[in-house]
C-alpha cells in the first residue's frame, strides 16, 4: 500500500505530460471554444447525447456545438453551406433530423464535470499502467530506527529500498536509501544514496553492464560523489536463492567536497563482487563490495563493502530481520576527515515478490 501511494504521487506529477495521449477518442467543441471529452451516443431532438468518460450521459443542445472530432477524422458541426444550415453540416455517415430545438447554452458545471471526469479517467489509467509495471519488479523495503528520550536524546533512522527486474537478457537493479541521526539536538549522521545497475546477458554467463552510483554524506564533507562505469561481468550463479556476480570495467568519478572546498574528476576502474547465498533454512548471506582505484592518481582508492545476514521471520519469506555492517574506505578523504567509516545496522526487512 505504501508503494502504491508513493507511486501514484509520482505518476500524478507526470500526468500533465501524458494526458494528451491518453484522452477520450472523441472531442466535442463548443461555439465558445470550450471542449468536452467523451463519446457521441447519437443526435436526436436537437441535442447531442454525449457520454462522459465517467459514464454520465448528458444532452448538449446542437446549436451550442461547433464540431466533434474523432481520432480518425474530424468534421464540422456548424458550417456555412446550405446543407450545414439545414442539417447541421455533419460529414461522414452521420445523419441528423431537422428538429434542432430552442437555442440553449450548456452550463459551466456540465463542462467542468466533463473536464474533471476526463482528467480523472486518464489519471486512473496512467496509475493502473504504472502499477502493472511495478508488479513486474521485485521490491524490498528496509527500515531501522532508534529513538531515545530521557537523560539523553538520540534519534537514528536508516531506510533502504531495492528494486530488481529480470526481462529476457536484461537485468535492472535500483537501490535508494540513507541514514539520518542526531543526539541531543545535534546531527550525527546524514547520508543518502541512489545506485542503478543494468546487466545485459547475450551468451552464456558473460554480461555487459552499466552502473551509476551517487552519494551525499554531510559528515564526510561530501556534497556529491557520482561514478559512471561499464564493462564486462560474469555470473557464476544468478537464481532466486543464489547469486555470485563479478563486474569489472573503466569508469569516471566526480566528487565535490566542502570545508575546504574541493572538486575533482578522476578516471578510475570499477570492480564489484555481489553475493547472495543461503546459510540454512531461514537465513541467508548478502554481500557486495565495490572498489574504485583511480587510474590517474594511484593514491586515490575507494572501497565500499556491505555485509548482511537475513533471518526469515515468516513462512511466506516476506518479513526478515537483517544484521548488517557497512565499511567505507577513502584513501584521500577531505581535510580533517578519517579514511574509514563503519556502520552497524539492525533492520526490519519486507520483501514483495
Amino acid at each position: 500500500m505504501i508503494c502504491r501511494c508513493f507511486l501514484k504521487a509520482i505518476v500524478g506529477g507526470l500526468f500533465v505530460c501524458t494526458v494528451a495521449g491518453a484522452g477520450a477518442p472523441e472531442t466535442l467543441y463548443f461555439n465558445g471554444g470550450d471542449r468536452l471529452l467523451g463519446f457521441n451516443r447519437g443526435i436526436s431532438g436537437g441535442v447531442v447525447n454525449w457520454q462522459l468518460p465517467s459514464g454520465t450521459l448528458m444532452q448538449v443542445p446542437l446549436e451550442s456545438v461547433n464540431r466533434i472530432e474523432y481520432q480518425s477524422a474530424p468534421f464540422s458541426a456548424i458550417g456555412s453551406s446550405t446543407q450545414s444550415a439545414n442539417h447541421g453540416g455533419w460529414g461522414g455517415d452521420q445523419i441528423l433530423g431537422d428538429d434542432f430545438g430552442p437555442p440553449a447554452d450548456v452550463g459551466q458545471s456540465a463542462r467542468l464535470e466533463g473536464v474533471i471526469s476526463a482528467v480523472c479517467g486518464a489519471y486512473r489509467d496512467q496509475c493502473e499502467r504504472a502499477l502493472a509495471e511495478l508488479d513486474q519488479w521485485t521490491r524490498r523495503i528496509e527500515l531501522g530506527a532508534q529513538l531515545r528520550d530521557g537523560n539523553s536524546e538520540e534519534d537514528f533512522l536508516n531506510i533502504g529500498s531495492r528494486f530488481e527486474q529480470q526481462r529476457d537478457s536484461r537485468f535492472v537493479g535500483l537501490e535508494l536509501g540513507g541514514q539520518y541521526g542526531k543526539a541531543n539536538g545535534a546531527p550525527t549522521s546524514n547520508r543518502w544514496y541512489g545506485n542503478s545497475t543494468i546487466d545485459v546477458n547475450r551468451n552464456g554467463n558473460w554480461i555487459l553492464f552499466v552502473t551509476s552510483k551517487n552519494e551525499f554524506d554531510e559528515f564526510e564533507n561530501l556534497d556529491f560523489r557520482g561514478t559512471l562505469a561499464g564493462g564486462l561481468g560474469y555470473r557464476f550463479y544468478n537464481d532466486q536463492k543464489r547469486r555470485l556476480i563479478l563486474r569489472l570495467g573503466p569508469g569516471v568519478t566526480h566528487e565535490r567536497f566542502h570545508a575546504p572546498r574541493l572538486r575533482r574528476t578522476t578516471p578510475d576502474l570499477l570492480g564489484e563482487v555481489e553475493v547472495r547465498w543461503p546459510l540454512f533454512d531461514r537465513a541467508e548471506l548478502e554481500h557486495k563490495t565495490t572498489v574504485n582505484p583511480s587510474l590517474e592518481d594511484l593514491d586515490v582508492f575507494r572501497l565500499v563493502s556491505n555485509h548482511g545476514v537475513l533471518v526469515r521471520l515468516d513462512e511466506n519469506e516476506r518479513w526478515s530481520l537483517k544484521l548488517g555492517l557497512r565499511h567505507e574506505y577513502n584513501s584521500k578523504p577531505n581535510k580533517g576527515r578519517r579514511r574509514s567509516d563503519f556502520t552497524t545496522l539492525l533492520q526490519l526487512v519486507y520483501d514483495v515478490q
